[in-house]
This record gives C-alpha cells, sequence and structure tokens, in this order.
C-alpha cells in the first residue's frame, strides 16, 4: 500500500538528516511506485559506478523519472538540496568515464555540458543509447529518433563538434 513516511535511508548519518528533511515528498513518490522502488532497492547492491545503476534502471523504466527526481545526483533532489551533505562534488560530472585523465578535462572544460545532460533523464537515455551502437551510424540514427528529447543536450557533450570533441579530445582519445 502506500505510504506517507520515506523508509529509504543512506549510510552517511549526514546525508540521511538532510535527505528526510528535504527529500521527503520526492522520496515518498518513489517508495509508491513499484518500479521506482525496485530500482532503488537494486541500486543498493552497487558499489559505485553509473553501469551498475543504469541497470537497475534499464530493468525498471517505468520508475525512471521519479527515481530521477529523488535520487539523480544532478538534478534530483539529493543533487540540489543535500549534495553537500551527501558528499556529492558539485565540480564533478557523473557522467565520467574510467579515464583519470579524460574525466579530469571533463570536469575542467566541459562541466556545464556534462552536467546538464546527467541531470536529464531523455540526455542520459539519449547517450546510453548511443555508447551502444558504436560506430554503427544505422544504430545512431535510429537512437536519435528514439531518444530525440535528449538528443540536443547529448550532441553539445560528446558530438562531434560537442564539448568533448573541441576542449577534450587528446585527453579523452
Amino acid at each position: 500500500g502506500n505510504t506517507t513516511e520515506c523508509v529509504i535511508r543512506f549510510f552517511d548519518p549526514a546525508c540521511e538528516q538532510c535527505m528526510a528533511g528535504a527529500c521527503q515528498g520526492a522520496c515518498v513518490a518513489c517508495q509508491n511506485d513499484e518500479d521506482c522502488t525496485a530500482i532503488v532497492q537494486c541500486t543498493f547492491g552497487c558499489a559505485t559506478g553509473r553501469q551498475c545503476i543504469e541497470a537497475c534502471v534499464e530493468g525498471n523504466r517505468g520508475g525512471e523519472s521519479l527515481y530521477a527526481a529523488y535520487l539523480n545526483r544532478t538534478s534530483g533532489c539529493l543533487g540540489t538540496k543535500c549534495a553537500e551533505a551527501c558528499g556529492i562534488d558539485s565540480k564533478e560530472c557523473e557522467l565520467g568515464s574510467s579515464d583519470p585523465v579524460c574525466d579530469g578535462c571533463l570536469n575542467e572544460r566541459c562541466l556545464e555540458p556534462c552536467r546538464a545532460c546527467a541531470g536529464s533523464v531523455d540526455c542520459t537515455r539519449a547517450l546510453e543509447c548511443a555508447e551502444d551502437c558504436g560506430a554503427d551510424q544505422g544504430c545512431i540514427d535510429g537512437c536519435k529518433a528514439s531518444e530525440s528529447a535528449g538528443w540536443e543536450a547529448m550532441v553539445a557533450l560528446v558530438g562531434t563538434s560537442g564539448c568533448l570533441a573541441t576542449q577534450c579530445s587528446l585527453e579523452c582519445d
């Protein structure tokens, strides 16, 4: 049944306190949605890493918007109201790669377009779709059609004339 009290807990006491106070509504909305709850439970098994969280979201797409409104590290309640309490560095984009040199450039020169994409469910979906295509242009065109809402923000970051290509091409080769 529907609950009116947030039961989702955070390991860090300062983060927990902030989230309980500032994000109660977003928490309850997520809890009362089966898919959103499933994403949260799944992500508890993710140590770190965007891939793991993406896989959790992938399996429960219906809850993605509520999950993002609550726990997106850039645009969600977590990112906007409790970033400091929860140890989120706003000078770092969560869409980093596994390459520290590339990520350093990304955070230094492309922070705004990267955070704009990270904070948008549509943009991160477009990015996931395109990443799965590799160099297959037909596949990429399919993504552009299916993920049109987030396409522009994604291209501003990773497109051929996007920030990564123009500002970090050497670092993110």
